[in-house]
């Protein structure tokens, strides 16, 4: 415990004194800091979860648009025809996720914990969340609305 530094919260959300935990960005209770979840696996999982939905998305519906998915060493690449490539890829020293979007630019997201382990990917900018970033720009793209569950559990 002598390695975890007790932190004052700053809001009125809580009272109780929290930690922050070594894997995870977010202040949170001395009990959850078992429950946080290894950056590398968490990472790996919702790289794996939006290759899975592009990949089904490339045998059924979207079968038309996407021209090559490939997902190696912490790196997904999604080539989608007429947009542009999709880069997303695990930035292990900053514990994140970092996204390029054809349609959008780059953007950096960090791994948020809740007291009860469960992992959301939030823009380090306005905090909103990577599936959901997806969701809209394939929706904007071609009308379908794709769910992509990243780090939602």
């Amino acid at each position: 415990m002598h390695a975890l530094r007790r932190l004052a919260h700053a809001s009125s959300m809580c009272r109780r004194p929290c930690v922050m935990a070594p894997v995870c960005k977010m202040p949170f209770s001395i009990s959850a800091v078992r429950l946080a979840p290894d950056y590398l696996q968490q990472c790996d999982d919702a790289l794996e979860s939006i290759h899975n939905v592009v990949d089904e998305l490339s045998d059924g519906k979207l079968s038309d648009h996407v021209d090559d998915i490939i997902y190696d060493s912490g790196v997904l690449s999604i080539q989608l025809k007429n947009v542009g490539t999709y880069v997303l890829n695990r930035q292990a020293p900053n514990k994140q996720i970092w996204l390029s979007s054809p349609v959008s630019g780059p953007y950096h997201y960090d791994m948020v914990c809740s007291s009860t382990g469960a992992v959301r990917w939030l823009d380090t900018k306005d905090q909103h969340n990577l599936g959901d970033k997806l969701r809209k720009e394939f929706k904007d793209l071609y009308g379908d609305d794709v769910e992509f569950f990243v780090g939602e559990s």
